[in-house]
This record gives structure tokens, C-alpha cells and sequence, in this order.
């Protein structure tokens, strides 16, 4: 059996977030001794209720009869007064709230009672809002953040609206609207944007309005004041940066004309003369044109047998004389020719003028019909390299240190044709490449 028992009276347990509910608990003492007894309110933060009086003292309700012949016993049955303040904070969420009343006896810790009840916290609404920066600076569009709070007690979905009195601006908000719980908070991108441009010039504050409201019946919006600072597209410091910067160019075009022209004339025209006068020498001891590349062909004995050794193509340019640039003592030499006869073997010889020494530095070979055969490269008689044309049909081969050429060397390349039969069906179908040689042409010590 129980040593005590308690109740909640009856009555409204519904309270408004920053107001105030009080409701009774009854305690009976059950035991056989004068007992103390302690009441607190379990479920609830304990900053939000208080109990008065802090402890009761009951007599035992069998030997009430006794007791109430002696003027100083305590009574049977107490009550303990409970005071709920919930405070006006999202922590006050609007609700239900399942608590307990709890007594508990002083003179057996293990003897205890609950009875519980339910406060519902009536909702309300609040919002807290800002602009951030509250001055936008833009020169076509300005981004700036409406911070949002759910400063209230329920779940609220608000939403954000501007305007401006000259209608000089355009708005564009991201979300446009936002769901937030109590005590949740969130940020809504605005993008404000002038209708008129600034080319140039200073700039101009434009005032305007943002409201930030909530769909709850008692919820207050908002109202916060922005600007947009509007800046030119061309910044002020741009003209005089020009201005300065015309004046310093004219003015060294000035010095320049007056001071170092006339210096750097006369060293030009100093260290030129002496130049002329060498390549008007050089120019006098270059040889004639008759030293060009000649166009030969190779014995009967050099090709296959039952081939032929006609050359195939236009007889190639003989080069033109070389010319030495001023101040120079070598100038490069390219010098091209087409090698192919039908089913025998052809070459093209390139002589060395007199009085010069060609370095090789580069051979391409191009075989664009797709045809066989062995391309050879002789310095004289003496076989330097040999390619399988079937293995390209573009070859492109330079030298880090360049092949020399005595005068009167020459440079001699042959093909042993094989006609591409797919794309030459025709009969005496003939091989078809050309041969491209660069170097450098340099006269002789």
C-alpha cells in the first residue's frame, strides 16, 4: 500500500508562450507518521515552473481523529501550487507538453508519486530579418542576403518583396520564399538591378524597400531599408588616367626627337658604312648561276633488272646564285626536285657551287601515291641513307649536326620505282615524289 496520494485539479491547462499557468496538486499522507513532503514538475525545463510552498508537512490521515484534539497537529491533506511561465522563445515550441507533478517523501526517499498532465503552449508567430550589406554597390547588378529567423514557436513559411518609389530598380529574389521551423533560420539571395546604366560619371544612391512577412495570422513582418550605390561602367579614374598617360607619351616622343634621334642616327649611319662596304666585296667573289642542280641518271647496272632509268617529272630550276646577307658570312639554301621513273630506277643531282660548303640539315620526301621502291641519299658515291618508301608517304628528317658538302660535291638521290598498282592501274604507271633539301650555304675559308 501507498504511503501518500496525490491529484491535479481540474481546470485550463492551456498557457500562451510568455504567459502564466497555475494548477493545484493535492497530496493525502497514506503512511503511519508525521511525514515531509517535496514537490517538483518533471517534462518540462525546470527554469519554466516554480512550487509554492517549497515542502509540506502532513499527519497521518488513520490517526486524524487524535490529531485534531491537539491544537498544533499538522493537517492530513496538503496542496502544492504550481506556477508554468514558458518563455517567448522558439525553445517554447507551440504543443502538447506531457508533465508530471512528482511528491516525494522526506522520511522514506523510496516512497514517491507522479500524476501526470498535459500543458499545450498556445503558438505565436515572430520573424527576424536583416539586409546584408544594407548598401549594395553595382555597376549592372548588385547581390546582397536577406537573413531570415524563425524568431516564433511553429513552423512558418516567409517570403521576401521589394520596391522603390522612382521604379528605377528590378528585384529578383532566391528562393523565393522559405519553410523554417521554430528557432531555424535561413538566407535568401537578392539581386537588384537598374533599369538605366551609367556610362560615366559619379555614383548615385538609390534608395529602396524590402519586406520580409510570414503566412501566420499574428506574425508582424518586417520592413528593412536598402540601397543601391550605382557606379559608372567606366570608372572615374580611368579619364585622367588617360589624360596623364597621353601627356606622358607625348612628352617623351618630344625628348625623343630632340635628344636620342639624333645620336642614334649618327651610330646607325657609323656602324652601317663599314657593312656596305663588306658585302659590296663579298658580292663581287660570289660564283655565276651555272653551278645549279642538274638532273642525272643512273646507269643501267644501278637498276633491276628489266627496268628502265628515265626520269619522270619537269627538269628541276638550277638555284639562283647565292646571295650572302649584310653582316653575315652563310644564308640558307633549300633546293627541290621530283624523282620517278616506271619500273625502273631515277635520281636528281644537286652540285655544290665552287667556293662554298653546304651543311644538310633536312630532307622531306614526299610519296603521296602511295608507291614502293628504295629512296637512297649519296655525298657523292658514297650511299649515306636508304628509306623503303612503302613504309610512309610523308618523311620529314632533320640532323642536330648538319652533313657537309664540299664544293663541287654533289648531293644525289635515287628511287628504285615500284608503282602503286591500286592508285596507278594504268600501264608505264610511274613513281612520283619530291625531295626537298635545306641547309646552310656557306663560303669556304
Amino acid at each position: 500500500m501507498a504511503d501518500l496520494a496525490i491529484s491535479i485539479e481540474a481546470g485550463d491547462r492551456r498557457v500562451a508562450a510568455g504567459g502564466q499557468l497555475s494548477f493545484v496538486v493535492e497530496v493525502r499522507n497514506l503512511g503511519t507518521v508525521v511525514d515531509r513532503y517535496t514537490c517538483d514538475l518533471v517534462g518540462m525545463d525546470s527554469t519554466w515552473w516554480a512550487v509554492s510552498p517549497p515542502a509540506l508537512e502532513l499527519f497521518p490521515e488513520r490517526d486524524a481523529a487524535e490529531g485534531r484534539a491537539r491544537p498544533d497537529a499538522p493537517p492530513t491533506i496538503g496542496r502544492f501550487s504550481v506556477t508554468v511561465r514558458p518563455p517567448r522563445t522558439p525553445e517554447a515550441r507551440a504543443g502538447e507538453w506531457p508533465v508530471g507533478a512528482r511528491v516525494q517523501s522526506e522520511h522514506d526517499p523510496d516512497s514517491r508519486a507522479v500524476e501526470e498532465t498535459v500543458i499545450e503552449i498556445l503558438p505565436f508567430g515572430n520573424l527576424e530579418a536583416d539586409l546584408l550589406p544594407s548598401q549594395i554597390s553595382a555597376r549592372i547588378r548588385g547581390t546582397g542576403t536577406v537573413a531570415v529567423r524563425n524568431a516564433g514557436n511553429r513552423s512558418e513559411t516567409f517570403e521576401a518583396t521589394a520596391s522603390d518609389k522612382a521604379k528605377a530598380l528590378s528585384y529578383e529574389f532566391r528562393p523565393e520564399s522559405t519553410s523554417l521551423g521554430a528557432g531555424e533560420d535561413d538566407q535568401i539571395v537578392l539581386k537588384v538591378k537598374p533599369s538605366r546604366l551609367i556610362l560615366l560619371g559619379q555614383p548615385q544612391l538609390r534608395p529602396f524597400n524590402l519586406d520580409v512577412s510570414g503566412d501566420g495570422p499574428d506574425t508582424p513582418p518586417v520592413a528593412i531599408s536598402g540601397m543601391l550605390q550605382q557606379h559608372s561602367l567606366i570608372p572615374p579614374w580611368v579619364p585622367r588616367a588617360v589624360t596623364t598617360l597621353v601627356f606622358l607619351v607625348m612628352a617623351a616622343l618630344a625628348l625623343w626627337g630632340l635628344l636620342f634621334k639624333p645620336q642614334i642616327d649618327d651610330a646607325i649611319k657609323q656602324a652601317v658604312d663599314p657593312v656596305k662596304s663588306q658585302v659590296a666585296a663579298i658580292q663581287s667573289n660570289l660564283p655565276s648561276a651555272n653551278n645549279g642542280p642538274q638532273e642525272t641518271t643512273e646507269p643501267e647496272s644501278a637498276a633491276p633488272s628489266g627496268t628502265t632509268s628515265s626520269p619522270v617529272g619537269p627538269t628541276p630550276t638550277p638555284p639562283p646564285p647565292p646571295t650572302v646577307p649584310p653582316g653575315s658570312t652563310s644564308i640558307a639554301q633549300a633546293y627541290s626536285g621530283r624523282v620517278g621513273a616506271p619500273s625502273g630506277t631515277s635520281s636528281q643531282t644537286f652540285d655544290v657551287p665552287n667556293g662554298y660548303v653546304f651543311t644538310l640539315t633536312d630532307v622531306f620526301l614526299s610519296n603521296t601515291g602511295g608507291d614502293g621502291g628504295i629512296v637512297r641519299l649519296f655525298r657523292g658515291n658514297q650511299e649515306m641513307f636508304d628509306w623503303n618508301a612503302s613504309d610512309f608517304r610523308t618523311l620529314d628528317d632533320h640532323f642536330v649536326t648538319g652533313i657537309k658538302f664540299a664544293a663541287n660535291q654533289d648531293i644525289r638521290v635515287s628511287w628504285n620505282c615500284q608503282p602503286n598498282t591500286l592508285t596507278s592501274p594504268a600501264p608505264g604507271a610511274s613513281c612520283n615524289t619530291n625531295v626537298v633539301f635545306s641547309g646552310t650555304l656557306a663560303k669556304s675559308k
